[in-house]
């Protein structure tokens, strides 16, 4: 076991973190939860892995105070944390009380080392001394340090960087481990800000651990090699220390804790004090509605949330109860929640306030989910239109024949029986829905469905159409695509189905059949060519194409009656496979699932 560094008896509960469980990133003071202008001791912001308020060591009665605007690092990679900084000013008189002073702050466990501790620690921060009187007065000590008890006792230090004339044996940047000979990093004192970068290797066995030191390292491709390292120390600290003891200016920023390399100099710093990220946006719709206002905050600790609302966006607001996330969802809003709203995000050290967002919704009209559709029926049948609607409150109906409202007519069908042509005309809808008169007295919202049209045409008697594919009947040789001859009981072109690129098309000669009663036609026919290729079947031997009937053809819900229809068909059977020949009646359009009827092979 290792020896603990103190002369005292302590009864001790140890916290063992094994540095597999550990965050990457474990603490991060960017100073930015303080106040400006004012000496660090007695300040207590919040700071993962920090207990207590920075306190005053008799070292002096000049101790580092918080400043604003932090230290500018002008290596490439690096992460910037923002916020402001820690400096002491720099005193051309000399070196004496009046201008020294040392602060410390204690470690919670996740940041301490005692003698069981094992695994590796990262520390880094940012550190400028000014050296403006680098040749009357020298830099005697400025330096960030560890100590295992108070920091006014020397004895008690276990590591110590930044410049150290006497201490470190050197005029460059330095460190020194366990009171022990000093280190050289070889980058001599000037005025520019460096970074300095610290790897804590922790074992429980005796003089087993070890410290490596970088300044000014390049980032971006891992963890570097190099630095400076020292080995077979026993290393204890339970607080962190800043020391000024020379008459130039001295800053420290940026003092970051972590598990990984990355994590002390290029991860991006979580803030001290909250800060907005992700504004809640304004919500404009219906009541019955969901909806969900949403924001985000970033600090560290971690803050906690409060939804407010206000009747005005600009004063009296009041926190709404219960809603203490970074959502505020509304499952069913309703015209009671309209608003303006903000969320106020809050850690130890400090707050920050969203923007605001409005609520504005009122009573819907009724939803038509399915609209009456057109109708042709024939003389003296029956014609029917339909709607398909939702509300909050109750529907009601009423249609309407072109502006005339029909008597009695107030259920979501229209049925009208033995239809003329008299009855020709658009029929629409009128709905209402009374949702918001039973909750809040509103009246009655409406909405009027599109217009239906009605087409009455004369029942078809005997043969009404023939299509002989005939270039008398207004055909011509090629594809059918886009041929729109005037055949009774077709309307529009022959159309194109995305089935292939070998449609159908119009050939001279009509189909021959054997028995002599049938009544052929003397026309052409359409067909397909064989493709010689067995077993084959492609995109460029396969086609599709339909054409629209007429109402005289059309078959809907309402139709009654008899039909009948014929065609000739003929399958050259070349290459003995035949998958899909085929004669189809199809409802709407043509996918699979609206095929009626088809025949063939």
């Amino acid at each position: 076991m290792k020896k603990q560094k103190s002369n005292r008896v302590l009864l001790c509960a140890v916290m063992l973190t094994p540095a597999g469980a550990m965050a990457e990133v474990l603490s991060q003071d960017t100073f930015s939860a303080y106040t400006a202008g004012t000496e660090l001791p007695g300040q207590n912001p919040a700071i993962n892995g920090y207990a207590g308020a920075w306190t005053d060591v008799a070292f002096g009665d000049a101790e580092p105070a918080v400043e604003a605007g932090s230290l500018t690092y002008a290596g490439a990679n690096y992460a910037p944390g923002g916020g402001e900084k820690v400096s002491k000013l720099a005193d051309g008189a000399g070196i004496n009380a009046a201008n020294s002073g040392r602060v410390e702050r204690l470690l919670q466990p996740s940041l301490t080392a005692t003698g069981t501790t094992t695994g590796t620690l990262y520390l880094s921060w940012l550190f400028q001394t000014g050296n403006e009187n680098a040749v009357a007065n020298a830099d005697t000590y400025q330096t960030l340090a560890l100590w295992n008890g108070s920091a006014g006792n020397d004895a008690a230090r276990d590591f110590e960087a930044g410049v150290a004339l006497g201490d470190f044996a050197t005029a460059n940047y330095g460190f020194r481990v366990d009171n022990n000979a000093p280190s050289n990093l070889n980058i001599p004192r000037d005025a520019n800000t460096h970074l300095f970068v610290v790897r804590f290797n922790l074992s429980s066995t005796t003089l087993s651990d070890s410290v490596t030191v970088w300044i000014d390292p390049v980032l971006g491709a891992g963890e570097p090699t190099g630095g400076v390292t020292v080995t077979g120390k026993d290393l204890v600290w339970d607080r962190l220390a800043l020391s000024d003891y020379a008459s130039n200016s001295s800053a420290w920023d940026d003092i970051r804790w972590g598990n990984t390399f990355a994590s002390v100099t290029t991860e991006p710093v979580v803030p001290a004090i909250p800060q907005i990220e992700a504004q809640p946006v304004s919500y404009t719709g219906f009541v019955g509605e969901a909806y969900t206002l949403q924001s985000g905050a970033i600090a560290s600790p971690a803050p906690t949330y409060q939804w407010q609302k206000s009747a005005d966006g600009i004063s009296g607001w009041t926190d709404v109860d219960g809603q203490t996330a970074n959502t505020l969802q509304f499952f069913f809003i309703q015209y009671a929640d309209n608003g303006f709203y903000r969320v106020v995000a809050t850690n130890d050290n400090g707050a920050a306030t969203s923007e605001v967002a409005e609520v504005s919704v009122v009573y819907p009209p009724p939803r038509i989910q399915t609209q009456p559709a057109s109708v042709s029926a024939p003389a003296g049948g029956t014609a029917v239109f339909s709607i398909a609607a939702t509300a909050l409150g109750d529907l009601t109906y009423q249609w309407y024949k072109g502006d005339d409202l029909l008597e009695g007519e107030t259920a979501a069908t229209l049925t009208l029986s033995n239809v003329q042509s008299a009855d020709e005309d658009g029929y629409r809808v009128s709905l209402s829905d009374n949702g918001g008169t039973i909750i809040d007295g509103f009246p009655a919202t409406t909405v009027d469905s599109e217009v239906a049209t009605l087409t009455v045409f004369d029942p078809p008697s005997g043969l009404f159409s023939h299509d002989p594919f005939s270039i008398a009947a207004g055909y011509v040789e090629g594809i059918l695509p886009t041929q729109n001859p005037a055949i009774p009981g077709y309307t529009g072109a022959w159309t194109d189905v995305d089935f292939g690129d070998a449609g159908p098309a119009i050939t001279s000669g009509s189909l021959v059949y054997a028995n002599p009663q049938y009544l052929g036609s003397s026309g052409d026919k359409a067909s397909v060519a064989t493709d010689i290729t067995e077993g084959e079947i492609t995109a460029a031997n396969s086609g599709r194409v339909f054409r629209l009937l007429d109402p005289t053809a059309a078959v809907n819900d309402t139709t009654a009656g008899t039909l009948y229809m014929s065609f000739l068909f003929q399958s050259g059977q070349e290459t003995g496979a035949t998958v899909y020949q085929m004669l189809s009646l199809f409802n709407t359009n043509t996918a699979d699932a609206n095929r009626n009827f088809d025949i063939g092979l």
